[in-house]
Formats: structure tokens, C-alpha cells, sequence
């Protein structure tokens, strides 16, 4: 009887064990299968802290990145994942966050807010490549400074003003990418169209085909390296 009843138990465990690692298998199948994203990271905090992120535990910035720096895209499991980043010497409290990365989408992962100050904040855009053609490109506009008011953008050539206008755009906000004829632009960055220049940016090349997210670094009424100026990103 007691060998009857050891025999029983063992076939209690081996039956446990098969749930348990049946159940481990579907959820690996059911990981691979959410698919692949792609993902670029882009330090946008005006501040001295040299950045490194991860996601799910996994070095996301072979390079630590300094102000206004970004990585080149590159893939990762798509599903929640947690984005976490870390600062030499600074801990944020917003520092890990849980993000939904579709199959087959491509994001930019801006680190904007002030870590310094412990007002981390993730600004995450969808690039969506469509629209533009061999003849035309496509641009949009965010705002990545923490002390801004609502910024415009307005582009001109042939110093004069386009009539391309990017809208009063809040901070952590950005445009839909809109429509450009190819050229070099000049770009006048305003709180509107009654108020002075709070940064231009000169010589912005902007190609048939391509896609470019125009993103505003720094402070407002601050010099040097941490001044309010756009910066052009090619998204293609």
C-alpha cells in the first residue's frame, strides 16, 4: 500500500509539472508571436545627465546619450514592455514606465522633462511613413522643451515666409506629419504669429521621399547648449 501510494504522489507531481511547463510553452509561443517593433531613443532632457535605457532589462543605448543625441532604430519584442532609464547618480520616481509596442510599428522614445530635477517624462511618437512621394516629403513638429509656452513653426524660402505653418503645439505635444515641397528652409519657431522669434533654425534641408520630425530642444530664454532651438531628425 505505501508503494501504491508513493506511486500515486509521484504521478500527481509528474502530472503538475506537465500543466506547468505546457502552460510555460504557450505563453513563450504567444511571446514570439506579438511580433517585432522598431524603436529609436532620443535624449530631449536639457540637463547635464548622460543616459542609458533599457527595455525589459535588455541595453537599449550601446552609447549612453548626452543632450539632443539618439540612437538608430532598432527592434524589439513587440507587446507591454518596460522602458526604464537610468541616469549616472539621479534617481527619477517616473523612471520605469510600460509601453504597448505594436507588431510591425515604428516608435521614437523621447526623454524629455528635466531628470535633474526628478521630472522625468517619456514623450512617445507613432512614425507613421505615409503620404509622401517622390515629389513631395513629410514634416511634423514637436515640442520637447519643459518651460515652453505653446510653439509655432513657420518655414520660409527665398527669405520669405511659406505657407506651411505648424500649429501652436504644447509641450510633450506634437503635429501629424504634414505635406512639404522639397527645399532648404529657414524655420521660425514663435509662441504665434503677434510675438518675436524664439529660435530660428537655418539651412534645414528637406528631400522628396523622406519624413522628418522637427523637435524643439532646450529652454526658453536660456543660452548655450541648453538654448531653445529646433533640431531636424530624419525619420527614413
Amino acid at each position: 500500500m505505501k508503494n501504491r501510494n508513493n506511486s500515486l504522489l509521484i504521478l500527481v507531481i509528474l502530472c503538475f509539472s506537465l500543466v506547468f511547463i505546457s502552460g510555460c510553452a504557450v505563453d513563450e509561443v504567444k511571446l514570439a508571436d506579438e511580433g517585432k517593433a522598431k524603436i529609436r531613443i532620443i535624449n530631449a532632457s536639457p540637463d547635464e545627465s548622460i543616459i542609458n535605457v533599457t527595455i525589459n532589462d535588455t541595453l537599449r543605448t550601446p552609447n549612453p546619450l548626452k543632450f539632443s543625441q539618439n540612437t538608430a532604430y532598432q527592434s524589439v519584442a513587440a507587446g507591454n514592455r518596460l522602458v526604464s532609464t537610468t541616469a549616472e547618480k539621479i534617481i527619477s520616481n517616473n523612471a520605469n514606465l510600460n509601453f504597448l509596442f505594436k507588431n510591425d510599428k515604428r516608435y521614437s522614445v523621447f526623454i524629455a522633462g528635466k531628470i535633474a530635477k526628478d521630472s522625468l517624462i517619456y514623450i512617445t511618437l507613432e512614425d507613421n511613413f505615409l503620404g509622401a512621394t517622390d515629389t513631395t516629403a513629410r514634416v511634423r513638429f514637436l515640442n520637447a522643451s519643459p518651460n515652453s509656452t505653446n510653439l509655432e513653426a513657420t518655414f520660409s524660402t527665398n527669405l520669405r515666409d511659406s505657407l506651411t505653418n505648424l500649429s501652436s503645439t504644447a509641450f510633450r505635444s506634437s503635429t501629424l506629419y504634414q505635406t512639404f515641397k522639397p527645399g532648404n528652409y529657414t524655420i521660425k519657431v514663435r509662441a504665434n504669429r503677434n510675438t518675436g522669434n524664439l529660435a530660428v533654425g537655418a539651412n534645414f534641408n528637406i528631400v522628396a521621399g523622406k519624413y522628418y520630425t522637427i523637435w524643439m530642444k532646450g529652454l526658453k530664454n536660456e543660452i548655450g547648449v541648453y538654448a531653445l532651438n529646433p533640431v531636424l531628425l530624419t525619420d527614413n
